[in-house]
């Protein structure tokens, strides 16, 4: 466990996120959100490029709070006070 909450976003490739809440896939473009203290362990599918950020949880909060301040904008469990540290994914959306 790492005592820092984690943004993971996938750049090109893919991989595997095994957290407490599953087995997530992150393709290019998608991004993970993990709270403080809580696990993950990410293998390449088979191989990724991507880019972690290590914040303290209450930093991220207050600044997502700030960032999001219209809650009826954020898909239900993502706005910070609703968000419960668990695993809070965000795919990636192409135009057709």
């Amino acid at each position: 466990m790492f005592g820092h909450a984690k943004i993971v976003h996938v750049l090109e490739g893919a991989a595997q996120v095994d957290t407490a809440t599953g087995i997530h896939e992150l393709t290019p473009g998608s991004a993970m959100t993990l709270g403080a203290g809580m696990w993950c362990s990410v293998r390449p599918a088979p191989t990724v490029r991507l880019w972690t950020l290590y914040f303290d949880e209450s930093f991220l909060r207050a600044h997502m709070r700030w960032v999001l301040a219209d809650t009826t904008r954020v898909r239900p469990g993502v706005h910070p006070d609703a968000w419960t540290s668990c695993t809070a994914l965000c795919a990636a959306t192409r135009p057709a």
